[in-house]
Formats: structure tokens, C-alpha cells, sequence
């Protein structure tokens, strides 16, 4: 689920699917999004937990204010999903005490000598490859909410949000 997709004549074939459908269909949802302090609310709540099946999987690599952790929790002891890796900025360790399907650490998977390497090189290449007139790459089309028309439309109001969950 991305609210981008490739460029047009990209040679990649990508659906966009809704991120109900997302979370109803997989069996591990990895999270790489950056939080917006705009969108104060988590992007996963308990309402998207429940859509989530018995046997899935909720990886959050990204950032600990995505997730309602109090709801992961006690969805995890009630196992209405199978598990949760977290590795976020200040975890709250007491939440996840005792509950053997989460796996809780301190942000460790982008500290590496590779991955700041890989960043580093990344950012140069597209920082030449723009000043020489090009696109960098990785650069994609913002598209905004479907359509009537479009089936993804129809399955994003399958569970809508109440106001009380948007608020």
C-alpha cells in the first residue's frame, strides 16, 4: 500500500491495493513510512489490527508512533495476531512485557556502518544525477485517493473509519 506509485512507462507493473486490503490479505506487514505530525493519529490502530488475521505479523522498523501500541499489546495477549517485531526509537518495554509473540528493540536496524554508507551513497548519486539534468532515482508519482470508479475505491469503504477512530 503506497499512496505513490511508479511514473508513468515505468516497466513495472504495480496494483494499488487499500491498506484494509492490505491488512486483511498478508501474512507480514512491514512498515517504511515516515510519521506525520500532521496525521497525529497512528496509521495502525486497533481497527486495523483486527483486519489483520490470527497468523500475521506486524514488523515496525520505521517509527513507534505509527502504531496504537497499547492496542498491539493487547491484541498480542488476546492472539488476535501472531506476532510483532519492533524496533523503534524508545520502546516502551513494560507494554510488551510477558508476551512472547513480540520482539522488542531499541532501533538498531539502521544503525549500521552499511546502511549510513548506502544512504550516503544514495543521496550523492542523486544530487549529480539531478545537477547533470536527470531524474533521481527512486523518484516517484503521488497520486492521490481513488476514484468512484476505481475497485480500489470500493474496498476502501469496506471498514471505513468512524469519527471517533479519526479523531
Amino acid at each position: 500500500f503506497d499512496i505513490r506509485t511508479p511514473m508513468h512507462g515505468s516497466a513495472t507493473a504495480f496494483r494499488r491495493s487499500t491498506l484494509d486490503l492490505l491488512l486483511s490479505k498478508c501474512d507480514v506487514v512491514s512498515l517504511h513510512v515516515q510519521w506525520d505530525a500532521k496525521a497525529s493519529n497512528p496509521l495502525i490502530r486497533e481497527r486495523e489490527l483486527r483486519l489483520m488475521g490470527s497468523d500475521s505479523i506486524l514488523v515496525n522498523t520505521a517509527d513507534a508512533r505509527l502504531v496504537d501500541n497499547a492496542a498491539l499489546a493487547e491484541c498480542l495477549s488476546a492472539k488476535k495476531i501472531g506476532g510483532a517485531v519492533l524496533d523503534i526509537e524508545h520502546p516502551d518495554a513494560a507494554l510488551f512485557g510477558g508476551i512472547p509473540a513480540a520482539t522488542v528493540t531499541p532501533y538498531n536496524v539502521v544503525r549500521t556502518q552499511q546502511a549510513d554508507t548506502a544512504v550516503a551513497q544514495n543521496v550523492v548519486e542523486n544530487i549529480f544525477t539531478a545537477l547533470a539534468g536527470g531524474a533521481p532515482s527512486g523518484i516517484v508519482e503521488t497520486i492521490g485517493p481513488p476514484r468512484a470508479g476505481d475497485p480500489a475505491f470500493w474496498a476502501s469503504k469496506m471498514y471505513p473509519r468512524s469519527a471517533s477512530q479519526s479523531s
